[in-house]
């Protein structure tokens, strides 16, 4: 099957919404730097304890629940951290989208600056009814 007819098959089959396509994290918690290609699909994080699976979990979570924010999201001994999450999916108006959520933490912004960018890495306004209508 071409890569155009999977596609399309794949749209018909894929109800409106969004999944996560890809996770960046920098120096958030006790993170040093994590990348995920994640594609939708479902994951398994394992490992000792105190290794990350629940701040990789924090992460990936927080630009959509600002109330699980940490007080501590700068990792020890840096002067920034950083989230990055790449959305795609089908919009209410049955067009495929892409977005990038962004979050960055400085001394200065410990609550973190959330930013979205659409497929055309334009910044989208209102981030807060955006992530609430997700």
């Amino acid at each position: 099957m071409g890569r155009d007819k999977e596609k399309d098959a794949i749209r018909k089959f894929m109800k409106k919404g969004y999944t996560i396509q890809e996770v960046f994290v920098k120096n958030f918690k006790n993170l040093d730097s994590v990348e995920l290609q994640i594609d939708g699909r479902s994951f398994f994080i394992a490992g000792k304890n105190g290794q990350g699976k629940s701040s990789l979990i924090q992460a990936m979570q927080l630009p959509f629940d600002s109330s699980l924010l940490p007080v501590e999201p700068i990792k020890v001994g840096e002067d920034r951290a950083s989230i990055s999450i790449r959305l795609a999916g089908i919009g209410d108006d049955d067009k495929e989208r892409i977005y990038r959520l962004e979050v960055t933490f400085t001394p200065s912004a410990k609550r973190g600056n959330i930013k979205i960018f659409n497929d055309k890495d334009e910044e989208v306004s209102k981030t807060r009814s955006f992530v609430d209508n997700l």
